[in-house]
């Protein structure tokens, strides 16, 4: 799933996963996931082949519109699964601990499941920008609506509760493993607020940093310094 919206194609497995039927709700997290890698490839090739015309925008607006109604049933649905509350944020002076779980597999579950809709806000929040001005009026309702849903706020709101559970995850008894599937979240998570800057984002970038200082994970080391990876420049002019 993650190479799949790492190089913004298709997976080879995606009938395979479609045509399982998931017992558990990270195996239909993660089959959302592959249809959002497909929606995103079949974008691209829109944007780079295919008429630019309002009907083509307004058909992939209700492909993402369709997907980001079935990421809230999902979650809907691991709210009446769940121990109550999923997860709590600290108050007082212990509010810049973050944000703290019920188990380790809710905040995994919880890291991919904001980062799935980062990236699906972020790609309608990109047709909505590029749609012509020149529109019906029903048409430019829908869009700014949209705008306002999925726009800057809501990308800076994903990405914060993103970075704010990393720490959650980087406890020690909780190993490398946790924190090497917290990589590709935190990724997403701080090009998104590099976009988008705010006051927080030393501090954010410091937590990601931790990835290194703490468990070893070199990698997370020159995402901080911005080298340039193949999908570096896709993720941040694109989203």
């Amino acid at each position: 799933m993650i190479q799949s919206l790492q190089y913004r194609k298709a997976s080879r497995i995606k009938d395979l996963v479609d045509s399982i039927s998931w017992w558990d709700m990270q195996g239909v997290l993660f089959a959302k996931g592959h249809a959002l890698g497909a929606l995103i490839q079949d974008l691209d090739r829109y944007k780079n082949f295919g008429p630019h015309t309002l009907a083509a925008s307004a058909t992939y607006l209700k492909r993402c519109c369709a997907l980001n109604t079935e990421f809230e049933d999902w979650f809907e649905q691991l709210i009446g699964e769940s121990p109550s509350p999923i997860y709590w944020t600290g108050s007082g002076t212990k509010k810049s601990i973050g944000i703290s779980f019920a188990s380790l597999y809710l905040a995994h579950l919880m890291l991919d499941y904001w980062t799935l809709r980062l990236i699906l806000s972020t790609t309608i929040d990109i047709i909505c920008s590029e749609v012509p001005k020149d529109i019906p009026p029903t048409m430019r309702n829908f869009i700014e609506t949209l705008k306002l849903d999925h726009g800057n706020a809501r990308q800076i709101e994903l990405a914060t509760n993103i970075m704010r559970s990393i720490p959650f995850c980087l406890k020690d008894e909780y190993g490398a493993s946790s924190s090497q599937k917290c990589l590709f979240s935190g990724r997403v998570a701080l090009y998104a607020l590099r976009r988008h800057p705010s006051e927080q984002l030393t501090k954010f970038q410091a937590t990601f940093l931790e990835l290194t200082i703490k468990k070893g994970l070199r990698f997370a080391q020159d995402i901080d310094k911005k080298e340039m990876t193949s999908w570096t420049p896709v993720l941040s002019e694109k989203g």
